[in-house]
């Protein structure tokens, strides 16, 4: 289906819709801030955890069944892993995205587009890492809205009477 479309018209598309997000994010936080991108130190496919013991702990010792050797810590993200989530989002996105594979974005090109994101993720005091030892084994993150919000955040169009499924040719021109 990418290859029939247009770049330029994705990345127009892509850029419109993370500046309107942008936006909402950024007046939602205290300080935007400018982050550089650097890859993450790893431990062969598994980045590793800067931060030791000082997020609340959600469950620690979790062991997977047949996983005897393996224990698993649930932590909660904070306002402290905002620069160091946001540089392990843009790495896994960039390394295991499609979109950002087909349209050969790098980490640099991206880090800007995802920072707003991670802030908003972090700020809702919902998002978790999954750890073994100090390797990053998995992340959660979620977004909480008010009610209020749906309109602005669906354009309006969250809600129909008579709802019709339409496939257009140029989503590009939606935004």
């Amino acid at each position: 289906m990418f290859r029939s479309i247009n770049r330029s018209k994705i990345l127009t598309t892509i850029t419109r819709f993370l500046k309107i997000r942008q936006i909402q994010t950024l007046t939602k936080s205290a300080k935007p801030q400018t982050i550089e991108y650097k890859p993450l130190p790893c431990f062969g496919t598994f980045n590793l955890d800067h931060r030791k013991n000082n997020r609340k702990v959600i469950e620690d010792g979790y062991k997977p069944d047949g996983a005897e050797d393996i224990q698993i810590c649930f932590e909660l993200l904070d306002e402290n892993d905002i620069e160091f989530m946001t540089q392990y989002v843009v790495e896994h996105f960039t390394k295991h995205s499609n979109v950002c594979k087909h349209l050969g974005l790098k980490g640099e090109e991206l880090i800007e587009i995802i920072h707003p994101q991670v802030v908003q993720w972090i700020s809702s005091k919902n998002s978790i890492i999954v750890k073994h030892d100090e390797k990053i084994i998995g992340a959660s993150f979620g977004s909480l809205h008010d009610r209020k919000e749906f309109d602005a955040l669906y354009r309006g169009q969250l809600f129909h009477d008579n709802p019709k499924f339409v496939i257009k040719e140029d989503y590009g021109e939606v935004w």
